[in-house]
Parts: C-alpha cells; sequence; structure tokens
C-alpha cells in the first residue's frame, strides 16, 4: 500500500521528506526493540582494550549512546501510540509498519486519520516539527 498523506483540511500534514523519514523510523520498530535487547549482552571486540586497537576507545560509553539514541526514538513512537485508541493501536501501527489491507472493524478512512496521527505525532515527539 502507498504511504499518502491528503493536502486538503489535514492538521496533520507533514513536509514529505519528513513523513517519509518518520514512516520509516516507525517501520524499524520491531527491529529497534530487539537491538535494544542485545545491547546489553554485546561484547566488545577483542583487542579493542589494547593501545592502538581496532576497535572502539571506550566501549561502554558507544553502548550508552547507541541505547540511548533508540531509548528515545521508541519513547517517541510509545508516545504517540497512547494517542491512539487502544482498539486500533495495533492495526495502526502495523498498517505503517507493513501496509497491506485496513482491517474489519472500521472505516477505512478511520484509519487513515489514526495512521496519519501516529506519524504526526511521533514527529512532534522527536522534535522534527
Amino acid at each position: 500500500m502507498r504511504n499518502y498523506q491528503a493536502h486538503r483540511n489535514n492538521p496533520y500534514y507533514l513536509p514529505r521528506s519528513l513523513y517519509r523519514r518518520v514512516v520509516t523510523l516507525i517501520q524499524d520498530y520491531d527491529r529497534m526493540v530487539e537491538e535494544r535487547a542485545d545491547i546489553i549482552w554485546e561484547t566488545p571486540e577483542i583487542g579493542s582494550d589494547m593501545p592502538r586497537g581496532s576497535g572502539p576507545g571506550d566501549p561502554t560509553a558507544n553502548k550508552a549512546l547507541r541505547l540511548a539514541r533508540i531509548e528515545g526514538d521508541l519513547e517517541a513512537i510509545d508516545q504517540a501510540l497512547i494517542r491512539i485508541p487502544a482498539d486500533y493501536r495495533a492495526a495502526v501501527l502495523r498498517l505503517v509498519q507493513s501496509g497491506g489491507p485496513y482491517p474489519q472493524g472500521a472505516n477505512e478512512r478511520t484509519y487513515r486519520r489514526w495512521k496519519q496521527t501516529l506519524i504526526y505525532h511521533t514527529a512532534k515527539n522527536l522534535h522534527l516539527i
């Protein structure tokens, strides 16, 4: 399914490049959750503690920075999901992540509106607008 945002009478309209950036971030949600769990159990490269080694200078600080970035992105998406009614959350997240047909139970327009709300508030939570 094509990612499209209505231009007319849309209070949640975003510039095209920003819209694509936020949609890509939301599509990456599951991978970020897995990476957040994996960062804690990572081990540094062999030889990274040696002088003039090829590994990072401070692996603990690098892990902390990566974890903080991922936590910030996940928190922005989670806070935007809270604005969507509980009945629609899973379906709207799935629509943004993988597209596909709209689920039964509500009108297609309803899902489009909540999808646009999720994308807009994620961008707002990331301080991109």
